[in-house]
């Protein structure tokens, strides 16, 4: 970070580890601890960015929706802290599906996200009204 900033680089955000909520992706990081890490790493963010207007936001957790641990994340980092919650859907499974053409063209299929986006939308309403999801 301090040296993106010594080069005059402009950031727009910073995102807080991938892949690590819920079941993760090989790794995880319990929901508790990813939300204390994150407060730190919000303060280092207001530390080497003082000017509240080019301050870059801190976007997480760029991971798998699941519902218990999102509650647990955004209830430990407190409102101030998240500037947009992200996460992935990876809805269609692999690319190398043999039915990915059919999955595509199935608008029922396609739909069945809706659920997850309706939770996502939920719990940021709920923790973090300021953030977008």
């Amino acid at each position: 970070m301090k040296y993106t900033i010594s080069r005059g680089y402009k950031v727009d955000s910073y995102e807080f580890g991938h892949q690590v909520s819920g079941a993760g992706m090989g790794a995880s990081i319990e929901a508790e601890q990813y939300g204390k890490d994150i407060v730190v790493l919000k303060n280092l963010v207001k530390e080497l960015h003082p000017d509240p207007k080019t301050q870059p936001k801190l976007l997480g957790p760029s991971g798998y929706y699941d519902e218990k641990w999102f509650n647990s994340f955004l209830e430990v980092s407190r409102q101030e802290v998240v500037d947009g919650v992200t996460h992935h859907i990876y809805n269609l499974r692999p690319g190398d599906d043999p039915n990915m053409i059919t999955k595509i063209q199935d608008p029922s299929y396609l739909n069945q996200v809706a659920q997850t986006y309706k939770g996502v939308l939920n719990i940021v309403n709920k923790f973090k009204p300021q953030s977008g999801a």
